[in-house]
């Protein structure tokens, strides 16, 4: 059943959305059934047992949001709340569906989220665990992690081998949004989720809000993510340029600049566009005074190279020295778990 909750009336009730239609059947399949009501929001879900009469079983869930400590943070276009249901803890992404005079495109959150919620990509992603919507938001269920988000653990430098751990596994998730075609476009350390902190770090990759999939070798143009992170090219789209998944790798080396240096590379756009013309060099000198190794900056230095061309791609990136023997061993570590 498709439902919708008006919010004008905040009484339980069931539309249907004229949108629908456009989705597809993976993200229509992963709609929870749901009532809003001022106290609680209520899902439905259906099970089959071992009998006839058994055959589909009605359960209910009522989520309740945690009081004025419930806010988590804010994503793109949304906020992020905590919510229990029986001792279980949820976190929920707010979207609002219209800004002042514009209908925001949500369609390919969606799509993004549902399609990395599938089990084979649970260590790379934070799965959602469905979504609903209201006449106003739309709404989807992620896992809750208690440590937060990379950004709150990097007022100091990370060491050198705790900066590769986190580098490899958000490696793996862009080899697998690359392959399928999606760029993350805000890739920063405010979307990478900690599952556990140091010294043995286990991150996931979030916030899909820009995300986009790219048809055959479409390229992008639009001006999406956060200006510290962002790769010169996309500044510089009012000239008529365009963009390809190499933003991504440039704010994978913008995110491995500042794990170690705690300091961005380029922090401001007028920075990037000096260095694109090549009126300033690469600033060596934070990662030096890190005592980082030669293979360490040559890594960061090709990630954020000022030509897009020559940036590794997600897969030629994990064959270089700093990082090819880390991402074995967790490739292999990962085919050994499934």
């Amino acid at each position: 059943m498709s439902n919708v909750i008006n919010e004008a009336s905040m009484a339980p009730s069931y539309t249907t959305m004229s949108h629908e239609r456009v989705l597809s059947d993976l993200v229509m399949d992963s709609k929870l059934e749901t009532i809003i009501t001022p106290r609680y929001t209520e899902h439905r879900f259906y099970s089959s047992g071992i009998s006839a009469s058994e055959r589909q079983k009605l359960t209910t869930e009522r989520w309740v949001r945690d009081g004025p400590d419930a806010y988590i943070g804010q994503g793109s276009f949304g906020s992020v709340y905590r919510e229990t249901c029986l001792g279980k803890i949820r976190a929920l992404k707010k979207i609002r569906k219209f800004k002042a005079s514009e209908t925001l495109d949500y369609t390919r959150e969606l799509e993004a989220v549902m399609k990395f919620s599938h089990p084979k990509y649970a260590h790379c992603f934070v799965p959602s665990f469905g979504w609903f919507e209201s006449s106003n938001h739309v709404f989807i269920t992620m896992e809750y992690l208690e440590h937060g988000d990379l950004d709150k653990h990097l007022n100091q430098p990370l060491p050198e081998h705790e900066t590769k751990q986190i580098t490899t596994q958000v490696l793996e998730g862009l080899n697998y949004m690359h392959e399928n075609r999606f760029a993350h476009r805000d890739l920063k350390p405010a979307n990478i989720m900690v599952v556990v902190p140091a010294p043995e770090w286990f991150v996931k990759i979030t916030d899909f809000g820009v995300s986009k999939r790219l048809k055959d070798a479409t390229a992008l143009r639009t001006n999406q993510g956060t200006t510290a992170y962002q790769a010169p090219e996309i500044i510089l789209l009012e000239q008529g340029g365009t963009y390809t998944f190499a933003v991504d790798m440039w704010s994978l080396g913008v995110m491995v600049y500042k794990m170690m240096t705690a300091r961005l590379a380029l922090p401001k756009p007028i920075d990037k566009i000096n260095y694109f013309h090549e009126h300033v060099a690469f600033p060596l000198e934070h990662l030096k005074a890190r005592n980082v190794t030669e293979d360490g900056i040559e890594f960061i230095v090709q990630l954020m190279s000022p030509n897009p061309s020559t940036r590794p791609t997600a897969v030629s990136a994990t064959e270089h020295s700093w990082i090819k023997p880390d991402y074995q061993d967790l490739i292999m570590t990962s085919n050994a778990e499934s």
